[in-house]
C-alpha cells in the first residue's frame, strides 16, 4: 500500500468540536486526510463529554457507519487522550493504528486490554511514554509529536513597555476544566499583577461561562476572549509569551499546537512541568513551572519579564524542523504503509 492509493479513517474518541478545524488534535487527522485520503469521524456517543457517557461506549452507537467505513478504507488510525481498550476496535476489520495524544505516566496499567490486541502500531507523543508502553508488553510503537506548518509563522518581535500579554491557546471542554487547565490560575493572577494581560483563543464552548469569570474577578480590562476564527500568527505578533498550565497532563496533547506557534513565531512559553514540551522551555525557550501553583506561575512570568531579551535570543537558535507538518505527515505514512 502506498500513498497514492491509500484511505485512512482518523477516528478521534472525543464529542466532535464545535468547530473542529480549529482543534489541534483534529487539525493533525485532517492534515492527514488531505493528504492521503479518508474520512473523519467522531466516536464520542454524546455532544459534550459527562460523567455517564463512558470511552467504553465510544463507536459502539456507529456500528452500521464503521462496517462501511471498514470497507471503503486501509487502515483506521485512532486518536485517543491515553491507552483506552475501546470495544469498538473489535469490530474493525482493517488495520488500526492508535495514537495517544497525552503522555502516559500518570497511567496505570490496563488489566484487561483484550480489544487493544486488535491495534498493529502506536504512537506516544514522548520516548518515555514509548518505553512505558513497551515496558507494559506492547509492541510497534513510535514517537510522533504534533505538526505545525511551520511556513505560516514568522518572527515578530514586541517590544516590552508596562503590559506584559500573554496567549493561551488551549481552552476548556467542560466546567472542571476551567481549574484543571488553569485558567482560574490565570484570572486570579491577572487580579493579583495590573500588568499582566491574556489573551484566551476560545473553542466556542463555555463562552458566557469564561465572560463571567471574568467579570468576577475584576479583569475585563486585562483579558481578551477570542471566540471567532482568528489568524493566529497575526495574534502571536500582539504577545510576548504563550502559556498553558495544567494539573496533570491527562487534558492536553504532549506538545500543543499551540505553543509550538508560539515559538515559531520568535517567542517565549511557560508552561507545566508534567508536559513533554517542557523540555524545550528548560533549554532556554521559556519557563517551567511546577503544579497549578499560583506562586510559581508569578515568579516564572517575572522572569521572563525581567529578562525577555535573553529568552527571544535564545528560541532564535531552536531548531523545530521536527516539529513541521511534513515531519508528522511522513512519520504516520511510514506507518500506514508498514502495516
Amino acid at each position: 500500500m502506498s500513498e497514492n492509493n491509500m484511505q485512512v479513517a482518523c477516528h478521534f474518541a472525543i464529542p466532535k468540536p464545535p468547530e473542529p478545524d480549529r482543534d489541534a488534535a483534529v487539525q493533525d487527522g485532517m492534515r492527514i486526510v488531505n493528504r492521503v485520503g479518508g474520512v473523519v469521524n467522531f466516536l464520542y456517543p454524546e455532544k459534550r463529554s459527562n460523567a455517564l457517557s463512558s470511552r467504553f461506549f465510544c463507536g459502539l452507537h456507529q456500528l452500521r457507519k464503521l462496517r462501511a467505513v471498514d470497507q471503503r478504507v486501509d487502515v483506521h488510525h485512532v486518536f485517543s487522550n491515553g491507552l483506552y481498550p475501546y470495544p469498538v476496535l473489535a469490530f474493525l476489520k482493517k488495520p488500526i493504528v492508535f495514537s495517544s495524544l497525552i503522555g502516559l505516566s500518570s497511567q496505570k496499567r490496563l488489566l484487561y486490554p483484550l480489544f487493544l490486541r486488535n491495534v498493529r502500531h502506536f504512537t506516544v507523543p514522548s520516548g518515555s511514554d514509548q518505553s512505558l508502553l513497551k515496558n507494559w508488553g506492547y509492541e510497534n510503537i513510535s514517537v510522533v509529536t504534533s505538526g505545525i506548518d511551520l511556513s505560516r509563522f514568522f518572527t515578530s518581535p514586541l517590544v516590552l513597555e508596562k503590559k506584559f500579554i500573554l496567549f493561551c491557546g488551549s481552552a476548556p471542554w467542560n466546567s472542571e476544566q476551567f481549574r484543571s487547565k488553569g485558567v482560574d490560575l490565570l484570572l486570579e493572577a491577572m487580579r493579583k499583577l495590573p500588568w499582566l494581560h491574556v489573551v484566551f483563543l476560545w473553542r466556542g464552548l463555555l463562552l458566557q461561562e469564561m465572560r463571567a469569570k471574568i467579570s468576577a474577578a475584576g479583569v475585563r480590562n486585562q483579558a481578551t476572549v477570542l471566540s471567532e476564527y482568528v489568524d493566529v500568527n497575526k495574534v502571536l505578533a500582539q504577545v510576548h509569551a504563550g502559556i498553558i498550565l495544567v494539573g496533570n497532563q491527562n487534558v492536553i496533547k504532549g506538545y500543543p499546537h499551540s505553543l509550538l506557534e508560539t515559538l515559531a513565531a520568535g517567542k517565549p512559553i511557560i508552561v507545566s512541568d508534567c508536559l513533554p514540551i517542557a523540555e524545550l522551555a528548560r533549554q532556554g525557550a521559556g519557563e517551567v513551572v511546577g503544579g497549578l501553583s499560583l506562586l510559581n506561575f508569578i515568579l516564572a512570568v517575572k522572569r521572563i519579564r525581567k529578562e525577555y531579551p535573553k529568552y527571544v535570543a535564545r528560541i532564535t537558535k531552536l531548531d523545530l524542523s521536527c516539529f513541521s507538518e511534513e515531519e508528522m505527515l511522513q512519520k504516520m505514512i511510514g506507518i500506514y504503509e508498514s502495516i
